[in-house]
């Protein structure tokens, strides 16, 4: 999602008075990407603001307007994930893989373990059985990751966690 510029500068993002806008940039972030980490929902909406990096002070302004706008919320490993309201998470079957562009590329800690279950039951589905490690193989090139250094594979061991949780896998 690449929102347009905010209407006021970079000082006017931590007043009340932008509330309302940011409950919008928000909403339409995660309308367009969910579910979507903090992180990449924060570096999305202050792009619009002319700001660079994400901070504390920023993600906690986040936070209290997904609140606001009363997303879902889920958690993997200690990443905070928002989605909206109306969306059945437990029944949310999809992934998303890059496109040829870096902005579609996602960081293995922006990938929630739903998506990464849902990606693994699908080649579960097609292959019937893999060793775990070809499956971690497998569900990288799938996310776009040419190699599965330690981030990459702990990123996707928890989506297989929540695979086997669900009970669609062993």
């Amino acid at each position: 999602c690449c929102l347009p510029p905010a209407d006021r500068d970079a000082q006017h993002f931590y007043v009340p008075e932008s509330d309302k806008t940011l409950v919008a940039q928000v909403l339409t972030v995660v309308r367009q990407e969910e579910p979507i980490s903090l992180d990449l929902l924060c570096r999305r909406v202050i792009a619009a603001w002319g700001m660079g990096r994400v901070g504390g002070r920023i993600e906690e302004r986040i936070r209290r307007v997904c609140e606001v706008a009363r997303l879902r919320h889920t958690t993997t490993g200690d990443v905070d994930f928002f989605w909206m309201p109306t969306t059945a998470v437990e029944a949310y079957d999809m992934f998303r893989t890059p496109g040829s562009t870096d902005e579609t590329r996602r960081r293995p800690e922006d990938l929630p373990a739903e998506e990464i279950a849902n990606a693994a039951s699908e080649l579960l589905e097609n292959q019937v059985s893999m060793p775990e490690g070809d499956l971690v193989r497998e569900l990288a090139r799938i996310f776009g990751f040419q190699r599965t250094g330690a981030s990459v594979t702990q990123a996707l061991k928890e989506g297989l966690k929540y695979l086997v949780h669900k009970g669609v896998a062993a």
